[in-house]
């Protein structure tokens, strides 16, 4: 068991090796090429220069504290979208009056993208902190919000009809049935939250912020330091990317949980 586990790991491993060798491998050979067409890639550093950039930049504590801050604020948007956004999708499939109270508001607010939201939230609030976990809250509250309406609205009737030949009441019915049949389209929607918060976050601090990895892009993009925004790009990958590996891994252990108690 223990062998497969490892052998599963090593391939894994080398999957994402490959994947990331090939998109590099493409670009540096369009850059090689000198392709021209549409695309320039004559201004992409070498990897030489990049790498060179990652091994000065990983040595500088300004970079991990820039990271910290930038984790704090995704992840403290995102758990307050998260519980706001769950109740909320409830209230709306379980209340008619609040779902026709609040529908309206919901689809004239919801198509605005983040970058539109940064000047409002400049004014609206006295931090730039503030401002900034404002836009990383509605990056993912939306895609949450939605995801859980549509998993509630589809719950499998089958499984409503059992419990209501069990009498249960309104709030066992919400969590013991609804909730869990609409985990997966909940699930969905954290991890599109989770996209929009990194999203938000690194808009928010080119424009507005002082502080974090969105922040240290934009400084190397007025420094013309290009291989400086490749590596701030690949850190920002590589922050959503653990984001929601970390998200797939707590759903697996919730739904075995579930399962194991059914």
């Amino acid at each position: 068991m223990k062998s497969y586990t490892l052998q599963n790991t090593i391939y894994k491993v080398l999957q994402v090796v490959v994947s990331i060798s090939s998109f590099v491998g493409v670009v540096l050979f369009l850059k090689y090429i000198h392709w021209d067409i549409g695309i320039r890639f004559s201004y992409v550093p070498d990897v030489q220069t990049i790498v060179s950039e990652l091994l000065d930049i990983i040595t500088q504590v300004e970079f991990y504290n820039n990271i910290i801050i930038s984790l704090g604020r995704v992840y403290c948007g995102f758990l307050l979208a998260a519980f706001i956004a769950i109740p909320t999708a409830v209230f709306i499939v379980e209340n008619s009056k609040i779902k026709y109270l609040l529908h309206p508001i919901i689809e004239l607010i919801r198509p605005i993208p983040n970058v539109a939201w940064v000047p409002l939230s400049i004014i609206l609030f006295k931090t730039v902190s503030g401002s900034i976990l404002f836009i990383t809250f509605i990056g993912a509250f939306f895609p949450i919000l939605i995801n859980s309406i549509e998993g509630l609205e589809h719950v499998n009737t089958n499984y409503i009809k059992i419990a209501k030949s069990f009498k249960v009441s309104t709030k066992e019915m919400v969590l013991g049935v609804k909730l869990p049949a609409a985990a997966s389209n909940i699930f969905t929607g954290l991890l599109v939250g989770m996209s929009g918060s990194w999203l938000g976050v690194v808009v928010a601090e080119m424009i507005g912020g002082q502080s974090g990895i969105g922040y240290l892009t934009w400084v190397n993009y007025t420094m013309v330091n290009m291989s400086g925004v490749i590596v701030c790009m690949f850190v920002i990958g590589a922050l959503g990317a653990m984001s929601s590996w970390i998200l797939r891994k707590l759903y697996k252990m919730l739904h075995f949980e579930m399962r194991t108690e059914l």
